[in-house]
């Protein structure tokens, strides 16, 4: 029978083209539950960061299906979380099981398929800290039609907005280039910076400049970063009263309830206030005041706790514009492991903000385990690692590779460091402790 429905498909692609499977491929997606689907070939340019461990997990790999669903926009909205975190468990299971019907469908007609990852979790831990998801959906979803991410980093969907969870399909299908979804051709995003407005930390700048670091300490709090920080927490701490100054009875049960039913978003505000998408910029354009007070104010007045790294720049936002929130200090959990590791996510925990004034190209020097020759500049509040520097560095820093991680993870300090010898400077020690203040943890 499966060798049947595969000729029959076969004979299909052949006579109709692949313009017409295309659209099949698109129709199971739909009746499998999904909104709108789109197909593109595992080599498309755009997911080029993922081809490779792609065709590592799913060697038979010819094609990716990605699908959205629409997410009911009214409890994502709601200043009461415990809904709209209700709202994105239950999408998550969505996607996870349409994903599966997707590939099911195309099995028994004799293809091979597959699941091509969770929308959050499980992922492959054993990677962490390094890049722990086979397939980025949003890059899948970017190349395939179906949005374009916006200034919050959403992907929004030109009917849907950002209202919408993404999903991926693996399967051996090909077709033939000029048959294949297109991406889109303009944004849906119209820069209207209401997201900008919402955040309480203030990853999202005007200007379109990503905090990564903020957004994850903050909105990510009980995920797997925090949990970390969580247990040092509780390493450290003295007695019941010392640990109580850290985490509040409140924050532990909250910790109880990711826990035990699924980690729960802190905000996730600029999803809530986009008036992107057809379907939800009616309501905008008809009166942009009235959408304000009713979606952007009531996330802004809440008064709830806002977790920062100490001096960051999330710490002065939150302290400045968002005085009624309480401001709660915990460590960075972002902690590289290896040179690869830390010129990979230098770029993710860099706080512009603490990086005026500094114009300053650094040059490290790893020794030990692992020993690499790094320059990195600091220049206009941006970093940047440079290959073949055609000015000097201001300062060199000769260090053991080793000994740096755990200064980075808080194990050790600098001037420990220096007077064991793990550690020496050559030029003006206060470069040093400037590029520390871009680094807060």
């Amino acid at each position: 029978m499966r060798k049947l429905k595969k000729i029959v498909l076969y004979v299909y692609i052949h006579v109709n083209g692949d313009s017409m499977i295309l659209e099949e491929l698109k129709k199971i997606a739909l009746e499998c539950g999904a909104d709108d689907a789109g197909v593109i070939s595992v080599y498309n340019d755009k997911i080029s960061p993922d081809r490779e461990q792609i065709l590592k997990g799913f060697p038979y790999a010819k094609s990716l299906i990605s699908f959205v669903i629409k997410v009911n926009p009214n409890p994502v909205r709601t200043p009461t979380r415990s809904i709209a975190n209700m709202e994105f468990h239950e999408g998550a299971h969505d996607v996870d099981s349409i994903e599966r019907k997707i590939a099911r469908k195309l099995v028994e007609r004799g293809y091979k398929a597959s699941m091509a990852g969770a929308m959050g979790f499980p992922m492959e831990t054993n990677e962490w800290p390094r890049k722990m998801w086979y397939i980025s959906h949003k890059l899948v979803a970017e190349a395939a039609g179906m949005g374009v991410m916006g200034i919050n980093r959403n992907v929004i969907h030109p009917k849907f907005g950002n209202f919408i969870f993404l999903g991926t399909v693996v399967t051996d299908i090909e077709l033939q280039e000029n048959s294949l979804s297109k991406a889109l051709d303009y944004s849906p995003c119209f820069d209207c910076k209401l997201c900008v407005a919402s955040c309480p930390v203030g990853a999202i700048s005007p200007d379109g400049h990503f905090n990564f670091s903020s957004c994850y300490t903050h909105n990510y709090r009980e995920f797997m970063g925090g949990f970390g920080t969580l247990v040092e927490d509780i390493i450290e701490s003295k007695s019941k009263k010392e640990f109580r100054t850290k985490v509040e009875d409140n924050e532990l049960v909250s910790w109880w309830q990711s826990l035990s039913g699924g980690a729960n978003y802190k905000a996730a505000y600029c999803m809530a206030v986009c008036p992107a998408g057809d379907e939800i910029i009616g309501e905008y354009n008809d009166d942009k005041k009235a959408f304000k007070v009713n979606y952007l104010k009531p996330l802004r007045d809440k008064i709830e706790p806002v977790y920062v790294v100490k001096n960051s720049d999330a710490h002065q936002h939150v302290s400045k514009r968002f005085p009624h929130k309480k401001v709660r200090i915990v460590h960075n959990s972002l902690i590289p492991d290896s040179i690869a590791t830390f010129k990979h996510s230098i770029g993710n925990v860099f706080q512009r903000g603490q990086s005026k004034g500094i114009d300053c190209l650094y040059e490290f020097n790893f020794r030990g385990s692992e020993k690499e020759k790094i320059y990195i500049e600091i220049k206009d509040k941006k970093i940047a690692i440079i290959n073949n520097p055609s000015q000097k560095p201001k300062i060199r820093i000769f260090v053991n590779t080793k000994s740096w991680f755990s200064l980075l993870a808080r194990e050790t300090n600098i001037f420990m460091m220096i007077i064991t010898g793990r550690l020496f400077i050559l030029g003006n020690p206060k470069h040093l402790l400037k590029f520390g203040n871009c680094f807060p943890s």
